[in-house]
């Protein structure tokens, strides 16, 4: 039986594969795309904003290593497994990240389409820009997107949590996706009319795209440096069967995903290929370089009697912060070269806080709320880590899931930023603008209580750490892939997806991949010069 072939192979049906499968369907109309995801094409969970299940079959439960320098804890790393991936699961924050970030990204890899000028026409194409209480820069948005976004909570602490921040010399800025978010400011998202806005369904294919679902691509066929097709498993199948690509396979995977698929293929490192017997085709860091965005909780009681509007996440404001002069100061001793001059370069944003009106303990589910108790959570996030990890294989059976080791918080540096952050929260929550809504921590010892030493935040940590699910870097533009995405050494190879963030973001992941697969799209169509 003759092999089936399209002309281009996407493999993975998430956030990126979604958006490319959609805009080359249309822009390459006489060209065949065959779209592979390992999850089922819906789930009825995923139109409600946080409405999804863990059973529901629809996320891919990884877990990391214990994590040495965060109390040995092991964190649940989940992934979207669904037509749409991550931003058919996620909590649908809209943030695009400061422009110094992209900038740098640029000056990495010598391209300027990827600066912050370079990427705004994409965040634009990819958004349909719904206006809320703050007035914004409508320049720097567009009203006609595939992707609704809009600021759809509001609550009567809105004023407080404000209060809050000034509180605590944390000023207001009109639009934290306007390049420069230092500050707090009103919350955006991928919810309109409360409803999810996710890729698949934001996103529709033509004709010429054929969907496979629950369905696992185990590895890229290569043969003389040319990637030719995909070995693909299903439960249909007792057999894995080879599917030809005639002009490209793109990898769309995700952080965890692309890496297994390419070390499986042979791209790699040899010591790691080696180490499973699998041959080495290519030689290229495929799996290092890996970050995420850790996060350290704490609880409050507050007064009785507040109302909240809207569905979604259930916050006002968020807030973006630099780190304090004397933490730079150690960026001055951790850091050389080009790290150190990216890490405290103007405008750089360090880490993230904001308030979620209710009780969400995400990583100690025993930890229960007051009963009879109004709530709040405060998330401090350290949103430009130094530190790095790794994706590496268990085994080289394809069934078997990566070994993802983030390694976060292993730097001073790291572990000094989060704590100063969580520090200058705590402490505004505690002043005099707490004390007039009754502010008490709780899920702490009375030991705890009021003290923010170096020693009581790292028993808050260990109590509460995860990370936001941002892993990022594991197959690096200007290590792994070129600036067109295409991945060194091998010809029509692609990788489109989180993993090709040669640094972290300060961000929220999927407003990026949206525009990083946008303008991908674009340098695929002019490349196969047929766009119409």
């Amino acid at each position: 039986m003759d092999e089936p072939s399209f002309d281009f192979i996407i493999v993975g049906g998430g956030t990126a594969g979604s958006v490319l499968a959609s805009r080359l369907s249309a822009s390459l109309p006489n060209l065949s795309f065959l779209l592979i995801e390992a999850g089922p094409d819906s789930h009825p969970s995923i139109e409600t904003p946080l409405a999804h299940l863990p059973g529901a079959g629809i996320e891919w439960q990884n877990e990391t290593v214990p994590q040495k320098h965060a109390g040995d804890a092991v964190i649940n790393s989940i992934a979207g497994k669904v037509l749409g991936g991550s931003s058919a699961i996620n909590y649908c924050a809209w943030a695009r990240g400061p422009a110094v970030d992209f900038d740098q990204w640029s000056s990495l890899v010598e391209d300027p389409r990827w600066s912050w000028a370079g990427m705004l026409p994409y965040f634009k194409k990819s958004e349909s820009f719904h206006q809320g209480e703050q007035m914004v820069d409508l320049s720097l948005h567009a009203p006609d997107g595939p992707v609704k976004i809009s600021s759809n909570i509001s609550s009567t602490l809105r004023d407080f949590v404000a209060d809050v921040y000034e509180s605590a010399g944390i000023t207001k800025t009109t639009d934290m996706n306007g390049g420069h978010p230092i500050g707090y400011s009103e919350f955006y998202s991928s919810i309109y009319e409360g409803k999810r806005q996710w890729a698949s369904q934001c996103y529709r294919s033509g004709s010429n795209v054929t969907v496979m679902t629950n369905a696992r691509v185990d590895r890229v066929i290569i043969e003389h440096n040319r990637a030719t097709g995909v070995e693909v498993s299903n439960s249909r199948s007792e057999s894995p069967k080879i599917i030809r690509a005639l002009r490209e396979v793109v990898i769309s995977a995700g952080a965890y995903g692309t890496p297994k698929v390419l070390l499986l293929s042979g791209i790699g490192e040899k010591s790691e290929l080696d180490r499973h017997g699998i041959t080495q085709l290519v030689d290229l860091p495929v799996g290092n370089n890996l970050s995420d965005h850790p996060v350290v909780q704490t609880f409050w009681k507050i007064k009785d009697g507040h109302t909240i509007t809207g569905e979604g996440c259930p916050l006002d404001w968020i807030g973006w912060h630099r780190t304090d002069p004397n933490t730079l100061r150690l960026a001055d001793q951790e850091l050389t070269g080009i790290g150190l001059k990216q890490y405290t370069a103007p405008g750089k944003v360090h880490a993230e806080s904001f308030i979620m009106y209710g009780h969400f303990s995400f990583k100690d589910w025993t930890l229960l709320a007051p009963e009879n108790s109004s709530t709040v959570t405060m998330f401090n996030i350290l949103v430009n880590p130094t530190s790095r990890g790794s994706v590496t294989l268990a085994s080289s059976k394809p069934e078997d899931p990566v070994v993802i080791d983030p390694n976060i918080l292993a730097t001073q540096l790291d572990r000094q930023t989060l704590h100063g952050l969580t520090k200058v929260t705590n402490e505004a929550l505690e002043s005099e603008v707490g004390r007039k809504m009754d502010v008490e921590e709780f899920g702490i010892t009375e030991d705890l209580r009021r003290n923010m030493s170096m020693e009581a935040f790292k028993k808050r940590m260990e109590k509460t750490v995860l990370t936001f699910n941002h892993p990022s870097g594991t197959c690096a533009m200007g290590s792994v892939v070129d600036s067109s995405c295409c991945v060194y050494g091998v010809e029509g190879l692609r990788v489109v997806d989180a993993s090709v963030f040669p640094l972290p973001m300060a961000a929220h992941y999927q407003a990026i991949v949206y525009a990083v697969a946008e303008q991908v799209a674009d340098i695929i169509t002019v490349s196969t010069g047929e766009n119409n």
